[in-house]
This record gives C-alpha cells, sequence and structure tokens, in this order.
C-alpha cells in the first residue's frame, strides 16, 4: 500500500483550542457534520462526546473498533452505535490494533470512497482511537488535500485513571509490551552513520517506557513531562510528574524537557526545540501521554519526514477501571 502524501500543514500559525463543558458541545459544534470518526473502546469515554452531539445534523457516522479486543468493550461498541443511529447513515470499520497494515487500509478505503472528500466537513473524535490509529488517521487526513477548516477535532477528558486503585503508587493502565513497531506513514528516515536519539512524551506507563529504552539502546534519551494536564484532579498530574521522576531515575545521563498536552501546535513546537539540541542524530518519538499531544507530534512528524514516530503496544490494559470521563470537552482545527 502506498501513500500519496500532500502536506501543507503549518503549525505554528496555532489556532484557538476551545475547552467547554460536554453539555455544550451541541451549541459549539453547529454545522451539518458530513462524516464524524469515533472509535468504540472498553472506556465509557468512546461515547461521551457522541452523546452531546446533534446526531440529526450528521449525514455519516463512521464508528471505528479493534477486532482483536470487541470482547472487552463490555457492550460499548453496541451502545455507541445506538447513540448514531438518528445519523442518515451509520459505517463501521473494522480495526486491528495487531495488525497496522489492516487498520491503515480499512481507513484508507473509507477515505477513498469519499467523493469530493476537500468539500466535506469532517469532525474526529480523537478520544479512544489508539494512538496509532489516531496517528494513521491523520496521516491519511492530512494527504486529503482538505482545508484545515474543514476538519474539527474532539477530546474528551478524563477526571480520572486507573479507578479501581486507590493509592496513586498502585495505579496502572498497561501491564506488558507485544512489540515496539514504526507507525505507518511516520518510517522517517534512520541512517547508520548517525547516532540515535529517543524522545518520549512520558504518559502513566513506565514499563512500556523502559522497553522502549531497552529496546533501541540510543544514543541519548529525552523524557518529556507534561506541563499542564486535562484532567480535572490534581494527582493525575502529580502521578504523571512521579513516572516522569522514576524513569530519570532510572536512566540518569537522559535530558528532560516540558512539552503541552492542551494545546497541539506547543507540543509541536517542544519537541521541534529539543531536536535542535541533537543536530545530526537520527530522532525516533514515541509519543505516549494524551492525544492531544500525539496529534503534536505528528504534525511535527509531517513537516519533517526524517522523524520516525514509533508504538508500543501493550499486552494487556487496566479494562476494568482504565479512566472515567471528564465534563469536558477539548476542540480544535489544525
Amino acid at each position: 500500500m502506498q501513500f500519496l502524501i500532500v502536506v501543507s500543514i503549518h503549525y505554528l500559525s496555532k489556532r484557538a483550542m476551545r475547552k467547554i463543558e460536554l453539555k455544550e458541545l451541541r451549541q459549539n459544534i453547529d454545522f451539518d457534520i458530513d462524516y464524524f470518526f469515533c472509535c468504540a473502546s472498553f472506556e465509557e469515554r468512546c461515547f461521551s462526546i457522541a452523546q452531546y452531539l446533534d446526531v440529526t445534523r450528521i449525514k455519516n457516522s463512521i464508528v471505528c473498533y479493534n477486532e482483536d479486543q470487541v470482547n472487552s468493550f463490555k457492550g460499548h461498541e453496541l451502545k455507541l452505535q445506538e447513540i448514531l443511529k438518528a445519523s442518515q447513515n451509520l459505517i463501521t470499520i473494522r480495526l486491528n490494533s495487531d495488525k497496522p497494515l489492516s487498520t491503515a487500509e480499512a481507513l484508507l478505503k473509507e477515505l477513498t470512497a469519499i467523493e469530493k472528500i476537500e468539500t466535506k466537513r469532517i469532525v474526529v473524535d480523537i478520544t479512544t482511537f489508539t494512538h496509532e490509529a489516531l496517528l494513521i488517521l491523520f496521516r491519511l487526513l492530512s494527504s486529503k488535500k482538505i482545508p484545515s477548516s474543514n476538519i474539527t477535532f474532539l477530546y474528551n477528558n478524563a477526571s480520572d485513571y486507573a479507578v479501581n486503585e486507590i493509592e496513586n503508587s498502585e495505579k496502572w493502565l498497561t501491564v506488558g509490551v507485544k512489540e515496539i513497531r514504526s507507525v505507518i506513514g511516520y518510517s522517517g528516515f534512520m541512517s547508520p552513520l548517525k547516532k540515535n536519539l529517543l524522545i518520549v512524551l512520558v504518559g502513566f506507563e513506565p514499563e512500556r517506557t523502559k522497553k522502549l529504552i531497552d529496546n533501541y539502546e540510543p544514543h541519548a534519551i529525552s523524557l518529556g513531562v507534561g506541563n499542564d494536564y486535562c484532567a480535572d484532579i490534581s494527582s493525575a498530574i502529580e502521578t504523571n510528574k512521579q513516572k516522569h521522576r522514576e524513569l530519570v531515575q532510572q536512566y540518569p545521563n537522559t535530558f528532560t524537557f516540558e512539552f503541552s498536552v492542551l494545546e497541539p501546535s506547543e507540543a509541536a513546537e517542544a519537541l521541534k526545540k529539543e531536536i535542535k539540541k541533537f543536530p545530526n542524530y537520527n530522532i525516533i518519538i514515541a509519543p505516549m501521554n494524551n492525544k492531544i499531544s500525539t496529534i503534536g507530534a505528528a504534525l511535527l512528524a509531517l513537516d519533517n519526514t526524517e522523524l520516525q514516530l514509533c508504538y508500543v503496544p501493550a499486552r494487556y490494559y487496566n479494562t476494568d477501571g482504565y479512566s472515567t470521563p471528564g465534563s469536558k470537552c477539548y476542540i480544535f482545527e489544525i
């Protein structure tokens, strides 16, 4: 499968991020939607946004789901489809978190079938796509010459994570690592004559980060920590910082920096500044924080195709208590 990439994204000309209450979503998304993309998940957040949209104004609702994980969804995919059934057309796309090429092909097939896609108004709920599927979808959308004002991204924050654990030190989201792979469409260019820099946007999963570092054995490591956070409670901020501190202590020669998890353009700019400190290095970026900062990493990779983005799929997820939905919605265009 080949990707024709025509990129005209200038992330430095930032559009304002809007943060609203979910209950205000209808007033803010007050236009007809040609295509609404979302993804079913074991997280209840997968239908947080859909249930507050005016579904009757959606022409085509596209519900994605990872067929290899559906047994853990607790019927959420059915509830999501029920919420969206009032749209004019309901489409489901089977993805597979173990087969990224199948995921890319399924998304490409659907986008290719959209006639005059550059004229369509598209809304994407990025909340519960896997990081990898989101990056692939973003890459494909970026190749379609769609005006940036025609694509709106929505994100529902979490009010808490690992809610089935009381102590912050015991909170966990995933266990184990299946493999480490570059993301389709973001393979970059790795010169054997250059040293490797691994940059990680650190999240709540230090085990995956450690596996990543040990696998790549990079010449330099830079671990980014969020300087703001989408969660409604301060414990989430402290948990993230604590995980970051533990990693820095384990890898004492590590470089550190801060990045935004609330503004994609600012996350991209923070990464760009960090990369400038390492001229003539191969650059590998692992966006392992929230989906907003993941879009930031994608923006930078579109602007600099030598960068490689990588993904570390987990073996097990905390499906019983991964997160609880927050009350906010973040709205942005690129």
